[in-house]
């Protein structure tokens, strides 16, 4: 009896995700409409021999209709922007349509900056959370962001906002001033020259330049600038992250356990190092206490101590990391007897064995 091959069923047997430029373009649209309109800027100024005039100010405005294109929707700003250029065309700078322009860009600015600042507060933040269905509030805040689920109610405090944000003032301060000293201001003399020359014989047959101001000539000259300038934030970032974790290393004193006595000595600050900066609050901690009394609290700082770092010791066993013998050696006992001593993991106590002998 056959059996026809539709009536078989076969499943899944394996998958291939499918991905284009244009999910990187989506997954990181922010980025790119940055980049982009930041490097139209530059160039702008650089074209403007580094002037912030009035003819400057009216062409940087050309970035409302970079951004609207760049998220894909048609915009009234678009329009406006058309209008304000041929305004300026006509050398007529104070016209009704541009500033018009100018105070419809002001305001959405204005407004952006005023929500991102109220965002910052904790208090205000929380208060959107909970008042997310009312209209008002479900407007204001899709002007703002979009409708992510993932960590809606979740906030960053101020000071490591104030961080993370300097962080990356940093990297695009030094990213920018690459870019507009060594990649687009030199080139601005010799784009202009070939924008001028008409006496250009091409070896192929160019269609595109001829009678074009030499279009692909200038765009061959400025599409490596480009490139390298949307992939050296990488080298930026590399550099800055290295030199910051550098800093942040030698500020916590990480590698100075160099010796078997060093580590011993400074895993017994261990648990009170825990009991003070993860442990909840606990009373009877201060300063000033009695040999006896300190003592005590070594043994029950050790106590409480143990069980999260056997947890780790025993974490690093089923990931292979250790063996059984260094796993024995590494666990700490769980110092709950009345024996008035710290009871320490058997590694630190190996070294007193040989000074006894």
């Amino acid at each position: 009896m056959l059996i026809s091959g539709s009536s078989r069923h076969q499943g899944k047997t394996s998958f291939v995700e499918h991905r284009t430029f244009f999910h990187l373009y989506h997954s990181f649209h922010r980025l790119w409409i940055f980049l982009f309109m930041m490097f139209q800027g530059l160039t702008i100024l650089a074209f403007n021999d580094g002037k912030f005039n009035a003819k400057t100010l009216r062409e940087i405005l050309s970035l409302g209709p970079t951004f609207v294109v760049m998220k894909l929707f048609e915009s009234v700003l678009d329009i406006f922007m058309i209008k304000a250029l041929q305004e300026e065309s006509k050398s007529n700078g104070n016209s009704v349509v541009f500033r018009l322009y100018v105070i419809v860009i002001g305001i959405y600015a204005g407004v952006q900056f005023f929500i991102s600042f109220l965002m910052r507060i904790p208090a205000c933040h929380r208060l959107t959370n909970q008042c997310g269905r009312w209209p008002l509030v479900h407007f204001v805040k899709w002007l703002r962001q979009e409708r992510h689920y993932v960590g809606r109610g979740m906030y960053e405090r101020s000071s490591d906002f104030i961080k993370y944000m300097l962080f990356w003032l940093v990297i695009l301060s030094g990213k920018f001033a690459f870019a507009y000293f060594l990649q687009i201001r030199p080139l601005v003399k010799p784009t202009k020259a070939i924008i001028i020359a008409d006496n250009i014989n091409y070896s192929w047959h160019d269609f595109v330049s001829k009678n074009n101001h030499n279009a692909l000539t200038v765009v061959s000259v400025w599409a490596p600038v480009v490139a390298i300038y949307l992939l050296d934030i990488y080298v930026f970032y590399t550099l800055v992250s290295a030199v910051y974790g550098f800093l942040l290393g030698a500020r916590d004193r990480l590698g100075e356990i160099r010796s078997l006595e060093a580590l011993h000595k400074l895993f017994e600050q261990f648990p009170g190092a825990f009991m003070d900066t993860l442990h909840v609050p606990l009373p009877n901690r201060s300063s000033h206490q009695s040999s006896v009394q300190v003592v005590e609290n070594s043994k029950a700082d050790a106590a409480r101590f143990a069980p999260f770092w056997n947890e780790i010791i025993r974490n690093l066993r089923e990931e292979d990391y250790v063996t059984n013998f260094e796993m024995e050696l590494l666990l700490m006992p769980r110092n709950s007897g009345d024996l008035p001593l710290v009871q320490w993991p058997l590694f630190l106590l190996a070294s007193k064995v040989f000074q006894l002998l």
